[in-house]
């Protein structure tokens, strides 16, 4: 991939945006903004913020701050499964469910849902395989 050239400016907002700024907040931290309206800042930054190469920064400090913490899509995935056996243990052993731990369970299986191209091959066959028990209670 080319590499982006971005201004000083550019860089410092894909930064502050990467790590939690608000797009406001870090085009008035990169740029000088002293005589510019509010309206005009935020229509700014938000142009700024759907350039295609600040998205592509942004996604390359996101991609280099979740390697840095040990965090990847395998492992993201291998926690949510865990998170989710642990509750299906939790609704084994209880034989009920709080509406708290419905909501959890569910959450988590639309996040897995929504990744699901992530755990598929070129034939679109998952190879995760989580046991939700048989029929009758086994």
């Amino acid at each position: 991939m080319a590499e982006l050239k971005l201004t000083p400016q550019q860089e410092k907002f894909a930064q502050l945006v990467a790590h939690g700024s608000s797009y406001s907040g870090a085009y008035r931290e990169a740029y000088k903004t002293a005589k510019m309206k509010p309206a005009t800042i935020n229509r700014a930054a938000s142009a700024l913020a759907n350039d295609y190469k600040i998205t592509t920064r942004v996604s390359e400090i996101h991609k280099a701050i979740n390697e840095a913490n040990g965090w990847t899509k395998d492992r993201s995935i291998a926690e949510k499964l865990a998170f989710l056996d642990k509750i299906k243990g939790t609704m084994e052993k209880d034989q009920r469910v709080s509406q708290g731990t419905a909501n959890a369970f569910l959450g988590v299986l639309k996040e897995l849902d929504e990744n699901l191209d992530d755990v598929t091959d070129e034939n679109n066959e998952v190879h995760i395989v989580f046991d939700r028990g048989s029929a009758n209670g086994d």
